[in-house]
């Protein structure tokens, strides 16, 4: 049975419960028969009445009246107690389901597509108002999700719970009084790889048990490192919500020539032979020739030409040569930069010997 508002007030039922939030009732947790409950009062009442007839003329009849009531009124309360009387509270207000926005913040993201075609720069255009070939990728990301015309994270506030989770080498939930274009600049300190599979993965854990509409992940799809992003998605889609992607950059396949790493001894002797290793990876040049230096402060002490091969394939380079004067130098492998390429700065990469 519902109960009064004063009671409510009494009881301590809270305020937004009073005005409609929810309901308020009193319930029984071992229910019995109401005819029982009067069977057992009635008993009772001539129980106790018949003792109070035997007592005679005392106490007054009207004292016996309020004893007897007195009697009565707590018999009753015994019966509610064995009853186990409660007070349930319900409870209504409307769940959003959360939608998680995932922004790439990796290195690459700090790029800018001056090359990106027309038709692709129009289209971007309209979202954004400005020209994309003049933005990095992460301004246009920014702009996607706050422009005036476009303002797809207000848009979406209005319908769902919104969770930022800007990712690079791993994702973090984004603080909700940063400003987005702060929040979502390329992290110079963790932002040389994408793992795009890392971040899903964390927004599956997160949410576990939560309702959850959907994952949009705006990203240039540089994945490098981390879980397989396809084979996360498929566990997102098991727990019952769907992963959408949204690319930012030029689709076209990027030149690169990159010296992947460097092997080399951090002690040696003078006037004896020292080897260096040098790994090669690149992109779109296959069957080109390069040509592969090493340097000791600048002034280069032995230079290869090689043709490269498959793309993707990690190719090695090894220089041999003889330190005449004893010391500890700083040395530089440095590949060529090719026609075409974006990127100089992983052409070279430097060791201490």
């Amino acid at each position: 049975m519902a109960i009064s508002d004063l009671f409510g007030r009494l009881l301590g039922v809270p305020a937004r419960i009073a005005q409609g939030g929810g309901d308020a009732a009193f319930v029984l947790g071992s229910p019995a028969p109401g005819w029982s409950v009067a069977c057992l009062l009635a008993l009772a009442a001539v129980w106790f009445g018949r003792i109070y007839v035997l007592e005679g003329s005392r106490p007054s009849a009207a004292t016996k009246v309020v004893l007897l009531a007195l009697r009565l009124t707590a018999f009753a309360a015994l019966i509610l107690m064995l009853l186990q009387p409660m007070l349930r509270i319900t409870t209504r207000e409307e769940v959003k389901p959360i939608v998680a926005v995932l922004v790439d913040r990796s290195g690459s993201m700090g790029r800018t597509d001056a090359r990106l075609s027309a038709e692709r720069a129009n289209a971007l255009r309209t979202a954004i108002g400005s020209d994309p070939r003049t933005l990095s990728r992460s301004e246009i990301a920014v702009r996607l999700l706050t422009f005036e015309q476009q303002r797809l994270l207000t848009r979406l506030a209005e319908r769902f719970n919104v969770r930022l989770y800007p990712f690079a080498a791993a994702a973090e939930v984004a603080d909700p009084n940063t400003p987005a274009q702060r929040s979502l600049l390329p992290d110079k300190a963790a932002g040389g790889s994408t793992q795009i599979g890392v971040a899903l993965r964390r927004v599956v854990q997160d949410l576990a048990g939560r309702q959850v509409s959907s994952a949009l992940v705006l990203s240039d799809g540089g994945n490098n490192l981390g879980d397989d992003p396809v084979a996360v998605a498929r566990e997102a889609k098991a727990q019952g919500f769907r992963v959408d992607t949204s690319g930012i950059g030029d689709p076209t396949p990027t030149k690169d020539l990159a010296v992947s790493d460097v092997l080399a001894d951090q002690v040696v002797r003078k006037d004896n032979v020292v080897q260096v290793f040098a790994g090669l990876s690149h992109r779109g040049y296959a069957g080109s020739r390069a040509t592969v230096t090493l340097q000791r402060g600048g002034a280069a002490v032995e230079t290869r030409a090689i043709t490269l091969g498959a793309a993707g394939a990690r190719q090695s380079v090894t220089f041999n040569f003889t330190p005449t004067v004893a010391g500890s130098f700083n040395y530089t492998v440095a590949a060529q930069v090719l026609p075409g390429e974006l990127s100089r700065g992983n052409n070279r990469r430097a060791f201490k010997q």
